[in-house]
Parts: structure tokens; C-alpha cells; sequence
């Protein structure tokens, strides 16, 4: 690689995802980030040689239908305009997914997606492992609302782990272009924190968010309701399955493979070494924004 940029200079440079296709031909290396070369400094001699050694990537664009060229020019482009309405449709929302291994089966899996979704989407790809579904209706009755299921399925079938990250509904105007990389940034900064989930919620990160712009001395605060049980790892780690259960002692105790008697000793316990009443949702809140601030300080 040091080779072709003492060739190209200025002429190379690397991205994950590849763009700007009419000045820029791409290639895919081992490691599965691109390299684009401008055309004009390219020869034909020149072409043939990286592609016997690299994996060209075609533009994109040759393939999109219209309605995803519309969308592909407003989120990948660079054009941050502000959208005031789009045919009948009211509101809008990006759902963003991200798989695991290098992924090839492209027709098969938009197909998957569409079929999982009561209404038209349309499927835009940023590289061979991540992309966006775009969801437009008309009233929020109309939208998807439980994908979890059918996202076990979809795993289970392209044999590969992979996780969706649903953004927040977007009503006119808006400027597609910054709600798309403000949410796909929110995706990639919380896939590590929400690692076993196939499905992440906005709503569900927002406490993490709280936590992450927190000061260090107000999670030390927030870490001292806890001082009697810092150390006990398993009830913390119990206490944040039942909280995150929604406080369902039966649910709880499934996941944690617990009998609920066992769980309800625990749930107790921390009530008692607290004081925090964690079966009322003032209480419940509280411990959980101590248990993630105890979690962010140890990290």
C-alpha cells in the first residue's frame, strides 16, 4: 500500500465507504476498507495491474433504482438539504444494520428486510457489511414496531450475528443528511455497549448518553449509593437484568436461568444494602443510572 501512495500521492486516499464514483475508481483491500484512485490518473496498464492484485468495486449508482438514488444523493453526497415535505408520507426514520462477517448476499437479504416490514423501505448500503433502511409513512400507526424476532430469524438463516439500531422518527422539515450521520454515529459509538442486543432502541441509549456526558465527580457521586455492594458483581449484574426486564421478576429470572425466589432474594438484598426501592420506577431509575455510572467509571 506504501507503494501505491508513493505512486498516486494525492491522487490516493482510504475510506470506509466508497463515494464520489464518477472521480474515483475503488478498490476493495484485504482488510476491507477501500482505496480510491482518481480515473485520470489511472491508464489503462495501470487499471488492469490493481485490479490482478486488488478487488474493484463497482459504483454503486449503476444498480440503484431511482427512488434509491434520490436517497443515496441526500445521505452520502454531501448535500445537507432540508427536506420540507415528500409525496403523502408524514414522517420518516432510518433503522440502521450492521452484520458481522463479510457479506455478499445482497439480493437475498433486501429481499429478508422487505418482507419484514408492513410498508415499502428503501435499502441503501454504505459498505459490504452495514447499511440503512429508510421507512416513510404516512401516520405512525403505519410503522414497524417490533423487530426482534423476525432479526433472530434473519441471523439464523444468513448464519451471521448482526445487529439493527433503530433512530428516531423524523417529521418535515428536516435535513436528511444530518439526522443519518448524527444517528449512524450514535449506532457505531453504542454497538460495544449493547453487544448482546439484536435490536437497539434510541430510547433505550439515552441513559447511556446521560451517563457518557456526565463529569467524572458526579458518577463518584452517583457511585457511593452503591458502596455497600461495589464489590458484589453478581447482584449489580443481577439488579441490571431485572430493571432492564422492566421490572418483571418472571422475565428476569428466565433470562438469568434463576428461580424467581432466588431473584426475589436478591432484588431484597439490594434493597437493603441501598435503600432504594427498586420495585417503584423512582427507585428503579436511580439505581440503574448508579449501576451504568459505576460501569463507566470501572471501564
Amino acid at each position: 500500500m506504501e507503494q501505491l501512495k508513493s505512486i498516486f500521492g494525492n491522487k490516493l486516499l482510504y475510506s470506509d465507504v466508497p463515494y464520489h464514483f464518477h472521480q474515483y475508481k475503488w478498490f476493495r483491500s484485504d482488510e476491507y476498507h477501500f482505496i480510491g484512485i482518481e480515473q485520470d490518473a489511472l491508464s489503462e496498464k495501470e487499471l488492469a495491474l490493481l485490479s490482478a492484485f486488488l478487488i474493484p468495486y463497482e459504483a454503486m449508482t449503476t444498480t440503484l433504482s431511482a427512488e434509491q438514488s434520490y436517497w443515496y444523493q441526500l445521505l452520502f453526497e454531501d448535500k445537507p438539504a432540508v427536506i420540507d415535505e415528500l409525496d403523502k408520507f408524514k414522517l420518516i426514520r432510518f433503522t440502521y444494520f450492521s452484520i458481522k462477517r463479510l457479506f455478499e448476499q445482497r439480493t437475498e437479504f433486501e429481499d429478508a428486510l422487505s418482507s419484514m416490514y408492513a410498508t415499502p423501505i428503501t435499502i441503501l448500503w454504505d459498505n459490504l457489511q452495514s447499511g440503512v433502511i429508510i421507512e416513510k409513512v404516512a401516520d405512525s400507526s403505519e410503522l414497524t414496531r417490533d423487530l426482534q424476532d423476525s432479526v433472530t430469524i434473519l441471523s439464523h438463516d444468513f448464519e451471521s450475528d448482526m445487529q439493527f439500531f433503530e433512530g428516531q422518527l423524523h417529521s418535515f422539515p428536516f435535513s436528511p443528511s444530518r439526522a443519518f450521520h448524527m444517528e449512524k454515529s450514535w449506532f457505531e459509538q453504542v454497538q460495544k455497549v449493547f453487544e448482546k442486543e439484536k435490536v437497539i432502541k434510541l430510547s433505550t441509549t439515552l441513559p447511556y448518553w446521560l451517563i457518557k456526558e456526565m463529569s467524572p465527580a458526579a458518577k463518584e457521586q452517583m457511585n457511593t449509593i452503591l458502596s455497600l455492594i461495589k464489590d458484589d458483581e453478581t447482584l449489580l449484574n443481577t439488579v441490571k437484568c431485572y430493571l432492564e426486564c422492566n421490572l418483571n421478576v418472571s422475565l428476569a429470572a428466565k433470562k438469568l436461568y434463576m428461580h424467581r425466589n432466588s431473584l426475589q432474594y436478591r432484588i431484597d438484598k439490594f434493597i437493603d444494602r441501598t435503600d432504594l426501592d427498586i420495585k417503584n420506577f423512582q427507585g428503579a431509575v436511580s439505581a440503574y443510572l448508579a449501576i451504568l455510572a459505576a460501569e463507566s467509571l470501572n471501564q
